[in-house]
């Protein structure tokens, strides 16, 4: 798979050992394509341009850009499939997702295969009110459980918002879980459709896909049932 346009931002002459690219900043701001997307999704095709440069504009296997970016391969997955209109595919493109993962192991929905990353939490802590902050290990470790980095913009977002309000200027601040739970709040109705889809899915054999094409939200909440409906298969 390869960058859109490649050619387009370098200019260096001896291109096999470019570590650069150059990049047109008013080109981007009047590129509705690009200003439509939400900030993870802008700053995340940034940093697979950088990736790229290491190789004249090809991006590596899924797996090898969750670890350079140090995020989950769900997370890599799912923008690499939402920022499809911005890379080239080539025939073996599935390398990129799914297949390739496999690959290396069988279970990727198994709990202790699924890469967690905890990359937020320092700046989702910092963020959080001195007068509640207690507790630190084991936040980190509800964090990184649920996949919160997935969700890091939306609970970093949701604290900065309350500390505005008057109840958390008097001193009334919840728990530093509450926020993540405030946030990950998928109705009884998003749920019951979602196992749906991932019954008809499993039937199909595209339970994979299935899944990690749900919001991280709705992951987190169904990981066990899916796993189930694996073991079920």
């Amino acid at each position: 798979m390869r960058i859109k346009n490649w050619d387009k931002f370098q200019h260096f002459k001896h291109k096999s050992d470019m570590k650069w690219f150059k990049c047109y900043g008013r080109d981007l701001l009047n590129d509705p394509d690009f200003m439509k997307m939400d900030d993870v999704k802008q700053a995340t095709l940034l940093k697979l341009w950088c990736l790229a440069s290491e190789s004249n504009g090809v991006l590596p296997n899924a797996f090898d850009i969750a670890f350079r970016l140090r995020k989950p391969i769900a997370f890599v997955e799912k923008l690499l499939m939402e920022l499809d209109t911005w890379l080239i595919k080539h025939d073996d493109a599935q390398k990129l997702y799914s297949n390739y993962i496999t690959d290396k192991s069988r279970d990727r929905l198994d709990e202790d295969k699924i890469i967690k990353t905890s990359v937020r939490f320092d700046e989702f802590w910092n963020e959080y009110p001195s007068i509640r902050k207690q507790n630190k290990k084991g936040c980190l470790e509800k964090w990184k459980a649920k996949d919160l980095d997935l969700i890091a913009d939306k609970v970093i977002g949701y604290v900065k918002a309350m500390k505005q309000t008057k109840q958390w200027k008097e001193g009334f601040v919840c728990a530093p879980d509450a926020p993540a739970k405030e946030v990950v709040k998928p109705t009884e109705s998003d749920l019951t459709n979602a196992k749906n889809k991932l019954l008809e899915a499993s039937k199909k054999g595209e339970l994979k896909q299935a899944f990690f094409a749900l919001s991280p939200e709705v992951q987190s909440e169904l990981r066990e049932y899916a796993n189930e409906l694996k073991k079920a298969a």
